[in-house]
């Protein structure tokens, strides 16, 4: 049995754009790889339907919590090399503090941000943020705003239970420990890798 006979740039676009059909997908971005070279890419569908803007192969996207997996990762990483620890509480870090006002004894701990049990809530500061592009300010300065006013119009940074006690999906507390990643490792961890 001989070996497949490799597709032509033109015929993979055609493939790509039956399979995001078949999907329903507006838009998508592919690239095909042989031999360790690029050998088709480019963008299928729409970036915006609204504006009508095409996807193409640099087109930006949103990758969501998927860098949840590596900011874990870091984290764990920093823990294994003696840095960190997973009861350490995450305000020995910071220039700030991060403390449910109703709990301001009860430390917010690293194992508590890693599984969503530290009393921290997506408020609206956090959905307006939630956007794909490169306009945005450095993580920790945005992190600390979004600590630093917890009574802000946009709506409580907490939860009204005791850090470690309740289960609560929470995107900001991986932003805080890409915050912590940055701080410990001195390296940067910019805000696109986490949101």
């Amino acid at each position: 049995m001989s070996a497949p006979r490799p597709r032509t740039p033109s015929s993979f676009e055609n493939l790509v754009d039956t399979l995001r059909g078949w999907g329903h997908i507006p838009g998508l971005a592919f690239a095909a790889i042989r031999d360790g070279e690029i050998v088709a890419a480019g963008g299928s569908g729409m970036a915006d339907i609204e504006s009508a803007r095409p996807m193409t192969s640099t087109s930006i996207f949103n990758i969501a919590s998927i860098t949840k997996i590596m900011t874990a990762t870091a984290v764990m990483q920093l823990i294994e090399n003696g840095r960190l620890s997973l009861e350490q509480d995450v305000s020995d870090f910071l220039d700030f503090s991060v403390r449910n006002p109703a709990y301001p004894e009860t430390p917010i701990t690293v194992q508590h941000l890693l599984t969503h049990r530290a009393s921290l809530r997506d408020n609206d500061e956090y959905d307006s943020f939630y956007v794909c592009g490169d306009d945005f300010p450095a993580m920790q300065v945005w992190v600390r705003r979004y600590f630093q006013e917890p009574n802000s119009p946009n709506g409580p940074a907490y939860e009204d239970y005791m850090p470690g006690t309740q289960f609560e999906y929470a995107n900001i507390g991986f932003a805080l420990l890409g915050v912590l990643v940055e701080r410990i490792s001195h390296k940067s961890y910019t805000l696109a890798s986490w949101v």
